[in-house]
Parts: structure tokens; sequence; C-alpha cells
């Protein structure tokens, strides 16, 4: 289900008040990168198809995106796009239950991993 059924509890989701009319031109860049992925990923002139299955590394290329934003020989607004895209990605595939939430509970290992590493001193690893 994507929205409530009863009719009181669907005005609590103004998508177009709440969300369209409040990033009109940030929702129209995403959009467009779902064109751009598209033909990356389907070919030039395929229908508008999600390849969910290419890429689900969503938190890392947001990670990398941000990242792109401080490099300066590439364009701050397109990584942003990218990153909203990312974004927007994750989290769809989190409310469909599609591995949002298993990819989720991985990153989290992984940081708990990486901060017991970086607390461990070196001189203690190389025994």
């Amino acid at each position: 289900m994507i929205l409530p059924t009863d009719s009181a509890k669907r005005k609590e989701y103004p998508i177009f008040t709440g969300c369209l009319a409040y990033f009109p031109r940030a929702i129209a860049q995403v959009a467009h990168q779902s064109f751009k992925n598209n033909e990356k990923h389907n070919g030039k002139d395929s229908p508008l198809e999600w390849s969910k299955d290419v890429s689900a590394d969503h938190l890392d290329c947001i990670g990398r995106h941000l990242l792109d934003q401080l490099d300066t020989e590439l364009d701050p607004i397109a990584e942003k796009v990218a990153t909203a895209w990312r974004a927007m990605a994750e989290l769809e595939m989190a409310l469909e239950g599609e591995g949002g939430n298993e990819q989720h509970h991985k990153n989290v290992a992984m940081a708990r991993v990486f901060e017991k590493e970086r607390a461990t001193p070196l001189t203690n690893k190389a025994q």
C-alpha cells in the first residue's frame, strides 16, 4: 500500500502541496536523473525501467556523491542530484522491503567493525 485508504488519513499525505510544490526543481532534476540512469543501464530509447538489481549500494554511492561535491572538477549540482536520487532509491527500497533494511543492517554491522578497529591501537593489531 502506498497511501492509506481512509480519506481522513489520506489528507495527512499532501503529495502536491507538501512535496511537489516545495521541491519542484529538485524533483524535476531527480526525474531527469532517472532518465539518464535508464539510458546508461538499459540503453538509449529503452522504456523507462528502474534496474534495481544493477546497483543497490545506495548508501555507499551517496557517500561518494557527497565527496564528489567537493571536487572542483565536477559539477556540484549534478552530484547533489545524484545524491538525491540515491537517497530516494534507498528510502523506496527500505519502504518496499526489497533489501533496504537488510543493506542498512549490513552497513551498521560494518560501521561497528570499523569503530572497533579504529579503537584498537595499531600496536595490538600486529601481535
